[in-house]
């Protein structure tokens, strides 16, 4: 088989999964608690003002500008041990919708963990532009199991 060929077939593999799965570029903002299990896209002062202080230990809130970007979340909510975290791995668009892939780690029956009460979260900040022509914002595991889904409204 021609080895030019193969390379352009490679190519175009790469071309057509990047156009049906674009990935977002993310912007750390910290790692804070919520006391249940939510997922959440912040996409404006005031509702970061009014979210802000239900988390679990947030510390002062990110200078966001919502012209520009969004917040992101995800929680794992009270955990009754250490070694529980959640992660905002990557963001893409597909179909209309954000997918928020997370990854979730659980302590094994086997971990040595701190004893005490812990809040996993993540948040991220995303571009605003990432929004647009989105209906929803679906958050997943690392296997592909739906965490939550965030209706998003014009």
């Amino acid at each position: 088989m021609n080895k030019g060929l193969i390379i352009v077939g490679v190519v175009i593999a790469m071309v057509i999964g990047f156009m049906a799965d674009r990935k977002i570029e993310l912007c750390e903002v910290g790692s804070i608690g919520a006391l249940t299990s939510t997922y959440t896209v912040i996409t404006s002062q005031d509702q970061l003002q009014s979210l802000w202080p239900a988390f679990w230990n947030p510390g002062t809130p990110p200078q966001v500008d919502f012209d520009r970007e969004v917040l992101i979340g995800a929680f794992l909510g009270k955990c009754s041990t250490g070694g529980y975290s959640i992660k905002i791995e990557k963001v893409t668009k597909r179909k209309g919708q954000l997918i928020v892939h997370t990854k979730i780690q659980r302590p094994g029956p086997e971990d040595i963990v701190i004893m005490v009460i812990t809040y996993p979260g993540h948040v991220v900040s995303i571009p605003k532009k990432a929004l647009d022509g989105a209906n929803a914002v679906i958050f997943l595991d690392q296997n592909q199991r739906i965490l939550g889904e965030v209706p998003l409204t014009k």
